[in-house]
């Protein structure tokens, strides 16, 4: 009798250790596939950023499309580059520090005109395991500042 009452219990153990690993880890495990994703869409973008501020630092900010052809480089047309300039005036004849201020590309600065390129670098990545009130898909973005002139 005590053999076929420690059979059942077994047997209980086994339907039990299925359900949680079906209703729990399964999904936990799927969970955590999507975040590596994510994950490595952002490791992406911010080597694509790398390469874009490397090339604009060599003295190619005038070229657009050869920054967009930098960022892809290495992940193809899945990035997606923008670039934008802003202009600062900086006054370094003063003897206390003052924040620099924003003017114009094409105006003129008591003192020095400092030019900067924002580059901003995105990929959507696809959610292979779509959870309910999540979205299928998400956009990573990394955005970073070069100095041009």
């Amino acid at each position: 009798m005590l053999r076929r009452i420690s059979r059942a219990e077994e047997a209980s153990v086994s339907v039990e250790a299925a359900l949680v690993t079906g209703f729990l880890l399964v999904p936990m495990l799927l969970g955590l596939w999507d975040v590596a994703r994510i994950g490595v869409g952002q490791a992406q973008v911010q080597e694509a950023l790398q390469d874009a501020i490397t090339y604009v630092a060599a003295g190619n900010a005038s070229n657009s499309s050869g920054i967009t052809a930098a960022a892809q480089s290495a992940y193809g047309s899945s990035i997606s580059v923008s670039t934008s300039t802003a202009c600062y005036c900086v006054q370094t004849g003063t003897s206390s520090p003052t924040n620099p201020t924003s003017v114009s590309c094409t105006g003129s600065c008591s003192g020095d005109l400092e030019q900067f390129m924002s580059i901003t670098v995105s990929k959507t990545v696809s959610v292979p395991f779509v959870v309910r009130y999540l979205p299928s898909s998400v956009t990573v973005s990394s955005t970073g500042l070069v100095r041009t002139g």
